[in-house]
């Protein structure tokens, strides 16, 4: 991938479990293309893998040409996507990378700090499950979590959000409507 404002130079060699949370936690498009390119196999069967998983899950709304989030050609629904969520729920490597709030990482001999891109993971009172964010022009702001509250997990899915929105503030009031619920 050419050089990017993502401070993960071309050529970096780390550990799988870095390269993944880089993908999810900070959504850098370096490493979630690495771990494409990567895959056993390569980029063809990273794609071959990806479609199949498209079928399993039944995700009839959903096209996904490349693993950055960056093409137009991507595109899913709010339910699809909440789809996704449960079933990338039942990793752990995918919850744990998706819900810690910093990383440190050693990149060319420094360590690099990355935050997590849903400013609501580690915050107080907030149990989150597992947690994705992205942005494009063409899809705007979204920002999808599963929470744990005291009964039922609940998936929350915001996609296409205009420039001055913050999806995370909309979260917050859901919660607040779900927390009064569960004590009504």
């Amino acid at each position: 991938m050419r050089p990017s404002l993502t401070g993960l130079p071309v050529g970096t060699r780390l550990p799988l479990h870095a390269v993944l949370q880089l993908a999810l936690m900070p959504s850098n498009d370096s490493a979630a293309y690495a771990l494409a390119h990567q895959y056993p196999g390569g980029f063809a069967a990273f794609q071959a893998v990806m479609h199949a998983k498209i079928v399993a899950l039944r995700l009839r709304h959903t096209t996904i040409d490349e693993p950055t989030g960056l093409s137009r050609l991507n595109r899913s629904t709010t339910m699809d996507v909440s789809v996704m969520v449960s079933a990338a729920a039942r990793y752990p490597a995918i919850a744990r990378a998706t819900t810690d709030p910093r990383s440190v990482v050693p990149i060319d001999g420094k360590l690099v700090e990355y935050q997590n891109t849903n400013p609501l993971v580690g915050q107080k009172g907030w149990d989150i499950a597992l947690s994705k964010t992205g942005f494009t022009d063409a899809a705007g702001r979204c920002l999808t979590m599963r929470l744990r509250p005291a009964r039922d997990s609940v998936t929350m899915v915001f996609l296409d959000a205009g420039p001055a929105a913050f999806p995370a503030r909309d979260a917050i009031n859901i919660r607040r409507l779900l927390l009064a619920r569960e004590l009504a």
